[in-house]
């Protein structure tokens, strides 16, 4: 079992680097915070796509 705890720190912290994962973490926290926060990332989100409510 060692192994394994061992293989998935490793594995934890290779995907932590990943631009992938660190994007959704952003996008998870400001979903987490709610629609009220308005902070940078927000605005961002907007700006890059104004015609859509959601930023996509």
């Amino acid at each position: 079992m060692k192994i394994m705890a061992t293989l998935e720190d490793q594995f934890a912290k290779e995907l932590r680097h990943c631009p992938l994962v660190e994007k959704t973490a952003r996008r998870l926290d400001d979903h987490r915070r709610g629609p009220e926060s308005d902070d940078d990332a927000q605005i961002e989100k907007r700006t890059q796509n104004p015609s859509s409510p959601y930023g996509h």
